[in-house]
């Protein structure tokens, strides 16, 4: 019989504690479920603009020439020299490994949010994004492209 008293008493102890913890949690976690205000929930937008107003196009030494490979379905790749000029025109050279195929072409660039390079000439009409030394190739999106061969639709400055 006092064993059952002793249970008992344990597992009322037990309870009690545990509703004293309930309400310790319901009070935390009342401040928790309270509708947020915007300066809590609102992260700001990233942007490529910098904190003091410069973009890729104002900040960086995008001009110079730049070269890489891109991926190419039917061939061994697309072996790719860029020269981007102060006064927003280019020049490219594309020639097809393997098939002996060379594509020369010249244009204007036109900018994007300071950040987007689109190159548009007779044949090419390309997007760019211009990084640190770096151009990356975007999709007819203007997306970055994604998956196992990203690495190679970047061109790096000579």
């Amino acid at each position: 019989m006092k064993k059952m008293i002793l249970a008992a008493a344990v597992i009322a102890v037990g309870f009690a504690s545990c509703d004293k913890k309930a309400d310790a949690n319901t009070s935390t976690n009342d401040s928790l479920n309270q509708p947020a205000t915007t300066e809590q929930t609102e992260t700001p937008k990233p942007t490529e603009e910098k904190p003091d107003g410069s973009t890729a196009q104002t900040a960086l030494d995008w001009a110079g020439i730049y070269a890489g490979t891109l991926p190419c379905a039917d061939c061994e790749g697309i072996q790719t020299e860029l020269a981007l000029n102060d006064d927003n025109t280019f020049v490219i050279k594309q020639t097809y490994l393997g098939k002996k195929e060379t594509i020369e072409d010249k244009g204007t660039i036109m900018w994007h949010d300071g950040t987007i390079a689109h190159l548009k000439g007779k044949i090419v009409d390309m997007k760019l994004k211009v990084e640190e030394n770096q151009l990356v190739f975007l999709d007819q999106d203007g997306k970055v492209i994604d998956g196992p061969l990203k690495d190679k639709y970047i061109f790096k400055k000579k």
